[in-house]
């Protein structure tokens, strides 16, 4: 890269990359002032962020244009890193990926749509290859964190329904005592099954959670899971419950999760809250006691961080493939997977819906994401797989085969730890009063607020700053506020 400093006509600072002027001849500065006059954004920003701005002229008369705004650059070298002074934050490109992987690291979807993104028009041309991917990697975050902003409205509303159903009919409370017990975690991946034999062996003398998904499978070969554990707000959460008719089993479950009214009022329950949103300050209110929980994109993630508080001994971790594979990508009996078939016909085959899954899943990829950058203690966390099932690694989760766990399982079950189940939990007395009066006042005061729109309908609200004159954007989001209280009173009142 060839690059050229110079005195401009004016006697300020220019520079040339590979022959192409980046800022004026004559006077860079009112060239500046030019450009940020022509910046009109239909919204007022919180951030800017300029690419490539080389010696940031622009950033001043930016700053001067809109008062109180953070401007970051997007730089395409470190050439012009004397120049960053004047820059409240700093991107820098490093080959594909980096910046929508900075950008999404650095702000939350929400954010992101308050960013004002401008191109400084002559590192267009100078820096063209890096230009065309950074802006291709702009539009793809946007993409990103409009998916997650439906994502979010589609479940906050879901998941503070679940709340207050939560809070109303929940009785049977119990806490987990901690424990100097191996601990076995059950995710629904089809490695699953080939570790059932040697599951089944340890089950009097580990402890052993069920997600959810993996309690069909469990049950069908006679193990007994010390409890359950349930995050998901989808209805169809519930779908996985269903064995749960028949057996006592406790039920770790957060408080937004989906789950059946007989349930919540019959079965022992230990109760989990996350650490933040707005279903956190309504299970507040309730004065219900609750275990803190991770919020996670996976419940595996979750269940980990539950695991590491109570127990001292090694987790092992089966079922946890997080890859896409041939025939069924879940272990079986699969609930899903039973409701499923029964729409299988000649044209709509079970081969061609199996044949759908097997196609690259992105959610598959943030789960193992989390994973690979999740610090922790080492020879503590362990994954059970078969070179058959594994297709990638966990970061510093080790994996071992099946065999190797066999051996470890021998070991265990000479050591002469007998799990005692009537000391794994504690009852917790809860108070009478569930004070569903302050819920009520807080959803009357708090549900027109900015705040309240904010968390559950995060989608309209952005799109609402964006335009605030758009009538049926705001008009929608009036209904469905008005549907969303109508709801949450309607539980709160039921007798």
């Amino acid at each position: 890269m060839e690059l050229e400093f110079f005195d401009s006509k004016d006697g300020e600072k220019t520079v040339k990359v590979n022959g192409i002027f980046l800022h004026s001849p004559y006077s860079p500065k009112k060239e500046a002032c030019r450009f940020a006059d022509s910046q009109n954004c239909p919204f007022f920003p919180d951030f800017i962020v300029i690419t490539e701005p080389a010696l940031s002229y622009s950033v001043s008369a930016l700053k001067e244009k809109f008062q109180g705004v953070k401007i970051a650059a997007i730089r395409y070298t470190n050439f012009f890193d004397d120049y960053n002074s004047c820059l409240d934050f700093v991107f820098y490109y490093k080959g594909i990926g980096s910046i929508q992987n900075q950008l999404q690291a650095y702000f939350t979807e929400d954010k992101l749509f308050s960013v004002f993104f401008i191109s400084w028009k002559p590192s267009e041309k100078a820096f063209e290859k890096e230009n065309t991917q950074v802006w291709k990697e702009i539009k793809a975050s946007l993409d990103f964190a409009k998916t997650l902003l439906v994502t979010r409205q589609f479940f906050e509303k879901k998941w503070l329904i679940n709340t207050v159903n939560f809070i109303k009919y929940s009785k049977n409370f119990y806490s987990i005592n901690k424990s100097n017990l191996p601990l076995l975690i059950t995710a629904s991946g089809p490695s699953l099954e080939e570790n059932l034999g040697t599951i089944k062996e340890l089950e009097n003398h580990c402890l052993i959670i069920s997600l959810s998904s993996a309690l069909p499978v469990l049950l069908s070969n006679d193990i007994i899971p010390d409890f359950c554990m349930t995050s998901d707000g989808g209805y169809w959460a519930k779908e996985h419950l269903k064995k749960l008719k028949k057996h006592n089993i406790p039920l770790a479950i957060a408080n937004e999760a989906c789950c059946q009214k007989s349930f919540l009022q019959n079965l022992p329950l230990i109760p989990l809250c996350y650490s933040d949103g707005l279903s956190k300050k309504i299970y507040t209110l309730s004065n219900l006691p609750f275990t803190q929980a991770q919020r996670n994109g996976t419940i595996s993630g979750t269940a980990l961080e539950l695991a590491l508080e109570i127990t001292s001994e090694k987790i092992y971790f089966f079922g946890l493939d997080l890859a896409e594979t041939e025939g069924f990508q879940h272990s079986q009996p699969n609930e899903l997977e039973t409701a499923g078939q029964v729409f299988d016909n000649r044209l709509n085959t079970k081969e061609k819906r199996l044949a759908r899954q097997t196609f690259k899943n992105a959610s598959l990829e943030i789960y193992k994401k989390w994973f690979q950058d999740k610090k922790i203690p080492e020879n503590k966390i362990f994954r059970v797989i078969s070179e058959n099932f594994r297709k990638n690694r966990l970061g510093q989760i080790k994996d071992i085969s099946p065999e190797d766990f066999s051996l470890r399982a021998d070991s265990i079950i000479k050591s002469g730890q007998v799990k005692n189940r009537e000391k794994i939990f504690t009852k917790i007395n809860i108070p009478s009063q569930r004070n569903l009066s302050k819920i009520r006042d807080f959803i009357s005061t708090n549900s027109e607020s900015r705040d309240w729109k904010k968390a559950l309908f995060p989608l309209d609200y952005t799109a609402l700053l964006h335009n605030p004159a758009n009538q049926e954007i705001s008009a929608k989001l009036q209904k469905e506020n008005s549907r969303l209280k109508e709801k949450l009173q309607k539980i709160l009142n039921d007798e």
